[in-house]
């Protein structure tokens, strides 16, 4: 006994989703909390000159690739806390420094796609995301 899919409730699932390409913003998209979101984002790693072997310099370009890749996720996902100082000595500004960092915890975001030239690594990594989660993460 198979089970046949229902062709009308794929098609309502697709049109459910929002794909968020890696070059956009999605203050550009109108989403609602019952929507599916796929982000998608590249990830770059650039290899390292000490290294021991030219494997050893590709797989520590990819996982720089990888950790770029989640950082740019959760940068898109929960936002970026911004932390400004600025130090004033007779009306000028004597020093200044801004610190930015991210918290988000990313779960099943997979790889989709990867590449290697000249010694920089990029990978493609999507991940799907209900939005009454964000919703919730954000407020």
């Amino acid at each position: 006994n198979q089970k046949k899919s229902n062709p009308s409730s794929n098609t309502n699932m697709q049109s459910n989703v929002v794909d968020i390409p890696p070059s956009s913003n999605t203050q550009n998209y109108t989403i609602t909390q019952n929507k599916i979101l796929r982000f998608r984002v590249i990830g770059q790693g650039v290899s390292p000159v000490n290294t021991i072997s030219p494997a050893q310099a590709i797989a520590l370009a990819k996982r720089a690739a990888i950790a770029d890749a989640y950082r740019q996720l959760g940068e898109r996902i929960s936002g970026v806390r911004v932390e400004g100082r600025d130090k004033i000595q007779n009306m000028v500004v004597s020093s200044s420094s801004i610190r930015t960092y991210i918290n988000t915890l990313i779960k099943n975001a997979k790889i989709v796609d990867s590449k290697s030239k000249d010694g920089l690594y990029e990978v493609e990594m999507e991940v799907v995301v209900n939005a009454k989660d964000i919703y919730t993460l954000c407020n």
